[in-house]
């Protein structure tokens, strides 16, 4: 069976979704924690990384035709 390339970034992208959740919400909570961002910022960073990364799921799986 052959998968397309598109649908294997987007697969790619989904499948990582969880792990970067969970390591980017880490992160931050520890930059927070030692001061580096406040609360505000920090959640922005990880909105804006997991929107990004939904933005790319939609974008590969639209408009990249094999």
């Amino acid at each position: 069976m052959k998968v397309k390339a598109s649908w294997l970034r987007v697969m790619g992208l989904a499948v990582s979704l969880p792990s970067t959740i969970f390591g980017l919400a880490w992160f931050m909570m520890k930059l927070v924690e030692m001061e580096v961002f406040s609360k505000g910022v920090g959640f922005s960073i990880f909105l804006l990384v997991i929107s990004s990364t939904f933005y790319m799921m939609i974008h590969y799986a639209r408009n990249k035709k094999d």
